[in-house]
């Protein structure tokens, strides 16, 4: 409201869109996703599906442990390719780029970038709290920092990683986001 003409900013336009797509669209994704790994495997019959089973037959341990490795993992492609759909549109309209393996750099990228975060807020408590500890995870932190960059390096001379795109009209990136939103919202 204040400054109305951030709604043409492609800074403004890829952050607010692409959050809402996380929200909105990523669980869409996981749900048929999941709909679709469940009739791969045969378990789309109502006296098969994992929740009746899992009364009937209570998984073990290791079943659980991979049932949620695989959850995390279709959680994480679901949040990467929703903003990489968005992004894409955004991305194609204003910088005229696009990024085929953009999805997989982000799911890649994801938890090393998880770890940095988490190390760079001990260090900014550390330092608050107790000041001659700030340094302990100074060293990890500055490891990690390189290997991350140097991933994003490598992974940015991979081929197809940025590729030019066609000009495309406003209208057809407003529709593609319009048909996003309404596949996200139909259930």
């Amino acid at each position: 409201i204040w400054r109305p003409t951030q709604l043409f900013d492609p800074g403004f336009q890829l952050s607010f869109l692409t959050l809402a797509a996380i929200m909105f669209l990523a669980p869409a994704l996981h749900a048929a996703g999941k709909r679709i790994w469940d009739r791969l495997l045969r378990r789309d019959d109502p006296l098969l599906q994992p929740d009746i089973q899992r009364m009937l037959n209570p998984p073990s341990r290791p079943r659980r442990a991979w049932e949620y490795c695989l959850n995390k993992c279709g959680w994480a492609f679901a949040l990467s390719i929703s903003a990489w759909l968005t992004g894409s549109l955004i991305g194609m309209y204003h910088f005229r780029q696009f990024a085929p393996w953009g999805f997989l750099n982000t799911v890649l990228i994801i938890l090393p970038m998880d770890l940095l975060l988490l190390l760079g807020l001990a260090k900014t408590v550390l330092t608050i709290v107790a000041p001659e500890l700030a340094f302990l995870p100074g060293y990890p932190l500055r490891i990690l920092t390189h290997a991350l960059i140097a991933a994003v390096h490598a992974m940015n001379r991979l081929p197809g990683s940025g590729m030019p795109a066609p000009e495309i009209p406003a209208w057809l990136v407003v529709m593609g986001v319009g048909c996003l939103a309404v596949w996200a919202a139909a259930p």
